[in-house]
């Protein structure tokens, strides 16, 4: 009867070596390239159009340019909830996010006008 190993601190070291080893890593996520690049072009082409609405519709409030990045980082979370979630429960977590976001310095007019627009692309997105 074979006796079952144990595992020690240098068993698990040498698994972790091994599963993450210069030489396996590729191996395993060339396997899903095909359809990572798939997904990742869906994704890509949705939040270009999400940066073109938002970086449009800050331009027109004459935001200062240092901010958009945080508009933006608000607008990508906002967007995130609505694709994730349905009516009731995106509409407060984005109520949430733009609490979130007052507190650390951004207009919270300017960010109840973004709200809309990451609502009216994630629908779209998902089709209703």
């Amino acid at each position: 009867m074979p006796k079952a190993k144990k595992s020690t601190a240098q068993r698990r070291i040498l698994r972790f070596h091994e599963k993450f080893s210069h030489k396996t890593v590729p191996i395993r996520f060339k396997y899903y390239l095909s359809r990572m690049s798939s997904l990742l072009r869906t994704e890509l082409i949705n939040l270009d159009e999400l940066e073109r609405q938002i970086y449009a519709d800050l331009d027109s409030k004459s935001v200062a340019s240092d901010l958009y990045p945080y508009y933006m980082a608000f607008s990508k979370r906002v967007f995130k909830t609505y694709l994730d979630f349905i009516e009731p429960t995106a509409s407060t977590e984005a109520a949430t996010l733009k609490q979130e976001f007052t507190q650390r310095g951004l207009d919270p007019a300017i960010l109840t006008q973004l709200i809309p627009i990451c609502k009216n692309i994630a629908e779209t997105i998902r089709g209703f």
